[in-house]
C-alpha cells in the first residue's frame, strides 16, 4: 500500500513539474502582425493635427462674411489649402512603417469588427476626409460634404454652381485606368456645364478651373483615352453615340459656348466621313 502511494506521488510531482515548465503557446506571425497593425491604426487617431481642416473651414467663413465682394478669391484660396492639407496628410500617411500592412489587415477586413479602423474612418469623415483606396491602396481623399458645409448663405449663385460642379468631379470622376467610366451622356453633358461656367465666370477666380475642365471634356469627347478611344477600333470612324449627343446640344442650345465648338467638329467628322484623317487631326492639335 505504501508502494502505491509513493508511486503516485512521484506521478503527481512530475506532472505537475511538467505542468510548470510548458511554454505559452506562440502567437502566429498573422496574429503578432494583427496586432502591431491594430495598434498603429490606434495611434493614427494622433497622428494628424485634426484641428487644421477646422480652422480652414472657420477662416473661409470669417473671409465670406467680411469680404462679400471677394468670394470667388476666397473659396479659390480654401481650395488651394485644403488641396495642399490633404497631400500633407497622405504624405504622413504614406510614410508609416506599416502602411503596407495596414492595407492589407486593417483595411481590407471589415471595418464593423476592427475598432480601431473603424474609428478611424468616421474620425477622417469627421474632420474633412474620407478615406478611398486605389489598386487596394488607401489614401485620404477630399470630402465634398465638408466643402460645402455652411456656404449655402454667405455665397452667389455663380459660386453655388461651381462648387456643385467641382464636387461632382470629386464624387463621380470621368476616369480610370485610362478609360472613360462616365456614360457618354453624362460626358458630353459636362462639357456644356463647364462651357457654360466658364461664360459667366469671365474676370473671376473660378475661370481657368472652369477652362481648364471645359478643354479637358472636349478633349475626351473629341479624342477619347486609350482605352476607349472616340474613333473605334473596329470600324476607325467616330463613335455615333456621342456624335448625336453633340448634334443634341447643338439643336436644343445654339448659343451655348458648347454648341459653338460641337459644330464646328461635327460639321467636320461628316466632311471626312467620320474618319480620322489628317484634317482632323490639325483640327485637334488647333484646339
Amino acid at each position: 500500500m505504501k508502494h502505491n502511494s509513493t508511486v503516485i506521488a512521484m506521478i503527481l510531482i512530475t506532472s505537475l513539474g511538467s505542468c510548470q515548465n510548458k511554454k505559452p503557446e506562440s502567437k502566429t506571425k498573422a496574429e503578432i502582425d494583427i496586432v502591431e497593425i491594430e495598434s498603429e491604426v490606434k495611434s493614427l487617431n494622433n497622428t494628424f493635427d485634426w484641428s487644421i481642416p477646422h480652422q480652414l473651414k472657420k477662416q473661409l467663413v470669417s473671409n465670406l462674411k467680411n469680404k462679400p465682394n471677394e468670394i470667388d478669391n476666397s473659396i479659390i484660396l480654401f481650395l488651394d489649402e485644403y488641396e495642399k492639407l490633404r497631400t500633407d496628410f497622405n504624405e504622413i500617411l504614406f510614410d508609416l512603417n506599416n502602411y503596407d500592412s495596414l492595407n492589407e489587415f486593417a483595411f481590407k477586413r471589415d471595418t464593423a469588427n476592427n475598432k480601431n479602423a473603424y474609428e478611424f474612418y468616421q474620425l477622417a469623415e469627421n474632420n474633412g476626409f474620407i478615406i478611398a483606396s486605389s489598386e487596394g491602396m488607401i489614401y485620404l481623399a477630399k470630402n465634398t460634404d465638408y466643402i460645402k458645409s455652411d456656404l449655402a448663405e454667405l455665397i452667389d449663385s455663380t459660386s453655388i454652381e461651381f462648387l456643385n460642379l467641382y464636387c461632382q468631379e470629386i464624387e463621380n470622376v470621368c476616369c480610370e485606368d485610362a478609360a472613360i467610366i462616365i456614360s457618354e451622356q453624362e460626358l458630353v453633358k459636362r462639357a456644356f456645364l463647364w462651357g457654360n461656367l466658364l461664360e459667366k465666370t469671365h474676370g473671376l477666380e473660378y475661370q481657368s478651373v472652369a477652362e481648364s475642365e471645359f478643354n479637358n471634356y472636349l478633349s475626351l469627347i473629341f479624342n477619347g483615352l486609350d482605352n476607349t478611344p472616340s474613333f473605334e477600333w473596329q470600324t476607325k470612324k467616330f463613335n455615333k453615340t456621342r456624335f448625336n449627343l453633340m448634334i443634341k446640344i447643338i439643336e436644343t442650345h445654339p448659343d451655348s459656348k458648347a454648341s459653338k465648338i460641337f459644330k464646328e467638329f461635327t460639321q467636320l467628322l461628316v466632311s471626312e466621313d467620320f474618319k480620322q484623317t489628317d484634317k482632323i487631326d490639325e483640327y485637334l492639335m488647333n484646339i
